[in-house]
């Protein structure tokens, strides 16, 4: 009986296993990513290899740096006109990169931040002289399968651009959150705020705030400079417009700051209650892995692996059988002897 047991649970581990490897790594055609993770080596859909090679060309006189690894440590170091590029689902920063990003904007430099949640502490540090009490832990959202996006451009030479976008999941047109600003964020007292676009002709996506010598730009729709978008002439357009607010220099594109939702809420949230220090040591080990499907299906796996060894082995054991002696016949010795 207990042979079977472990014949069972063998099974049920190997057919885990198997369809563990066969979903994330069968067949021999190549899977599409449809993660929306708005990363620029990613080729798919909702990657921004598209979007980069679109400023290279548009800055084609100028140097585009991907930051790796520190923001503060460049972005402190930097004295020429330069251009920040941040494009990506949601944004965290630590304390220093806040304060090198500020500074550098306090400089006279532009930046773009292009993200569906905004970064919490950065926004209540160049909105809190204005009026209105927000948090900034989301924007206002509209849910519906498509958007029509207008932009128009200070200088009337450039013109404007409109873009209608359907959202698409595995070419199945879906339900999709787009994100705005919320409509008392514009009060009189917001005077340096100019909104630049907006989307089903009321809903204000892009804003540009001036802060010192230079200027920030928030937009609420990543999706806009995805690769399935940038692959439509008039997204080219929109994304090139969105992209002439900035002025000839070196342009650093923000990859250190791209975090998963749960994650970049999660530290600033402790952040804001003081209960922990804001860096990426505070995240749990197992933030990253259950961040990413593969990894999170390896760990559930695993997981359902040891419950299952663990149900079958808390199960009371019976008990060995002793060995008998064969019975032997003593009245018959005693006879003999």
């Amino acid at each position: 009986m207990q042979d079977n047991k472990k014949y069972i649970l063998f099974g049920i581990a190997i057919l885990l296993m198997t369809v563990f490897f066969a979903y994330f790594f069968g067949g021999s055609k190549k899977q599409v990513n449809w993660r929306e993770d708005y990363k620029e080596e990613n080729k798919g859909p909702f990657g921004t290899f598209l979007s980069l090679k679109l400023l290279e060309e548009y800055f084609p006189k100028n140097e585009v740096t991907i930051l790796k690894d520190s923001i503060a440590s460049i972005l402190e170091k930097e004295e020429n006109p330069a251009n920040y590029v941040f494009i990506g689902g949601n944004m965290y920063m630590d304390s220093l990169g806040e304060s090198a990003l500020v500074k550098f904007v306090e400089k006279g430099n532009k930046a773009i931040i292009a993200s569906k949640s905004p970064p919490s502490d950065l926004m209540q540090l160049i909105f809190e002289d204005y009026c209105g009490a927000f948090y900034w832990d989301y924007y206002s959202v509209i849910q519906d399968s498509s958007a029509y996006f207008n932009l128009k451009h200070p200088d009337l030479s450039l013109g404007d651009s409109m873009l209608h976008i359907t959202y698409e999941e595995k070419f199945d047109t879906t339900l999709y959150r787009w994100h705005h600003f919320p409509e008392d964020f514009f009060c009189e007292d917001n005077e340096q705020i100019v909104a630049l676009g907006s989307f089903d002709s009321w809903a204000v996506n892009f804003i540009k705030v001036d802060y010192g010598e230079g200027s920030f730009y928030f937009h609420t729709n990543p999706i806009t400079f995805s690769n399935i978008q940038l692959l439509k002439a008039p997204a080219v357009d929109y994304a090139s417009l969105v992209f002439s607010h900035l002025p000839p220099g070196d342009i650093y594109w923000d990859r250190v700051s791209r975090l998963p939702l749960g994650i970049a809420r999660g530290l600033d949230r402790n952040n804001r209650d003081g209960s922990m220090d804001r860096n990426l040591n505070s995240v749990g080990p197992l933030s990253y892995i259950l961040s990413q499907p593969s990894l999170a299906w390896a760990w559930y796996t695993s997981l359902a692996i040891a419950v299952l060894f663990l149900i079958f082995r808390s199960r009371r054991k019976q008990k060995i059988i002793p060995v008998l002696e064969e019975n032997k016949n003593s009245s018959l010795e005693f006879i003999n002897t």
